[in-house]
């Protein structure tokens, strides 16, 4: 009802400003009054809204495995905290802005990491340099830290841990057999000729020669002979030459680099390791289980859970203008069903899609001296986008038990201060324009006081006058 509603529903007919202002003593038994007060008065508006946790959201896992343990519904989880568990063994709740899609070990780089080292750096481990997106020791000692911190055995210290970082410890052991052969290969391929050797050369090389002269002197098989010849001087020149090891000396480099990359390989298996099936990243520093929808003993693949956020906050819709009045930042008060008032700040004022037209604004929207306009009720149901006022609560014990429940949100666009309020039925107005109020007296004289009105909010106005001040009582016509 805006200003001159309430005033012209406040007075009936109009009275003139006298000369003496004062008519003849009244009964005050039989005359309603009502007293000055002073105090603060506020116009604003009133917002239908409810008190919410946010969005549900659903959580699937990844991988394979059997749900071994599970959370009840309500239960809240903090990151660093176990979700559910798989085969045994815990999945973490870790903050962060983008799921793991890989599996991240000892020497792994990427923005990935650097969301693992941020996440375990917030909980307060040790992760080295956490600007850096290297995976090294310390973001292995920091996941081994996050392991023990509830009870359980870090990845590289389970029986699967353990056998992986046996098979690796044998490879390297193959490896380096692999080393002492090849370079015993090489030894005996770039050595000096046995004696033996060298004596059994020298003699083909004699054995031929006397062949080729006996041949020339029997006049036959001359060219046999010098074949042969040519070939024992070619063998026993040999001998003296520089070996070539090339494939030899390559077979060396090749094992040696074997045991550089089992080696690497035994010290990954020796860090911690973590992947998207032991850890959820989700954006949020802990959630609230909203129900359950994997079973014990079903698969980890498909949804688990669904969750939603932790703060329970007030969300109310609300009109276009009514958007335009409202400030990120604003101070108001949120009336629960029980009666009672805590205090909120609007965060945010933004848009959702459109509702089923069962909530909407009832309150006041006006300010100064007008009163507040009416509330706009349900919304409409055409599904269109509509704005939505977000109202943060900092005593969480007082909403929390409540999410689900209806309740008012009071805004303050207007404020006088120690102002003179009195009902705005007390007015009258004045015949040459402006309004009074009927002042009874201790003796029961009723005067007019010509009134200056301010501030209207909730049937209250705000006046000053000659002789008006708290505790004075003015009649109700």
């Amino acid at each position: 009802m805006g200003t001159l509603a309430v005033l012209a529903a406040a007075t009936v007919g109009a009275v003139r400003l006298g000369a003496s202002q004062v008519s003849e003593p009244v009964d005050t038994a039989d005359v309603r009054t009502a007293v000055v007060e002073q105090g603060a008065l506020a116009a604003g508006m009133r917002l239908t809204g409810t008190l919410t946790l946010g969005q549900v959201n659903a959580l699937s896992g990844t991988g394979t495995g059997v749900l071994t343990a599970l959370p009840a519904p309500g239960t809240q989880v903090a990151a660093g905290q176990v979700l559910y568990e798989v085969d045994g063994r815990p999945v973490f709740l870790l903050t962060g802005p983008a799921p793991l899609w890989r599996s991240l070990r000892l020497g792994d780089t990427g923005k990935d990491v650097l969301t693992l080292k941020t996440a375990l750096a917030a909980l307060g481990h040790d992760v080295g340099d956490p600007s850096t997106d290297v995976f090294d020791s310390a973001t292995s000692d920091a996941v081994a830290a996050l392991y023990t911190s509830v009870g359980q055995t870090p990845p590289a210290e389970t029986a699967e841990g353990t056998k992986a970082v046996a098979d690796a410890r044998a490879a390297v052991d193959a490896a380096q057999k692999t080393v002492t052969a090849a370079r015993k290969t090489l030894a005996d391929a770039g050595g000096p000729p046995s004696p033996l050797a060298v004596a059994e050369a020298d003699a083909a090389v004699v054995d031929a020669a006397a062949a080729l002269e006996e041949a020339s002197a029997a006049g036959t098989g001359v060219a046999l002979a010098q074949a042969r010849l040519d070939a024992a001087t070619t063998a026993r020149t040999a001998l003296d030459a520089e070996p070539d090891v090339t494939a030899q000396r390559q077979a060396v480099e090749d094992a040696v680099q074997q045991v550089a990359a089992t080696k690497a390989a035994l010290g990954v298996a020796r860090a911690q390791s973590v992947g998207p099936g032991q850890v959820t990243m989700l954006d949020a520093a802990a959630v609230r289980v909203e129900s359950v929808v994997g079973r014990l003993g079903g698969p980890v693949s498909g949804e688990v859970l669904r969750w939603t956020g932790m703060t329970t906050f007030v969300e109310a819709p609300v009109t276009a203008s009514q958007q335009a009045a409202l400030a990120i930042g604003t101070t108001v008060q949120v009336r629960l069903p029980s009666g009672g008032v805590v205090d909120g700040t609007v965060t945010s004022v933004g848009t959702t899609a459109g509702t089923d037209g069962r909530s909407g604004t009832d309150g006041d929207d006006g300010s100064g001296a007008g009163g507040g306009g009416a509330g706009d009720g349900g919304g409409s149901a055409t599904g269109a986008a509509k704005p939505v006022l977000r109202v943060d609560v900092v005593d969480q014990a007082a909403v929390a038990p409540l999410a689900g429940s209806a309740v008012t949100v009071e805004v303050s666009t207007d404020v006088a201060q120690d102002a003179l309020i009195v009902p705005v039925t007390a007015l009258l107005a004045l015949a040459e324009g402006g309004y009074a109020v009927e002042r009874v007296t201790d003796e029961g004289d009723v005067q007019l006081v010509a009134v200056k009105v301010g501030l209207i909010a909730e049937a209250r106005v705000q006046v000053t006058g000659d002789g008006l001040e708290p505790g004075v009582r003015v009649r109700i016509p």
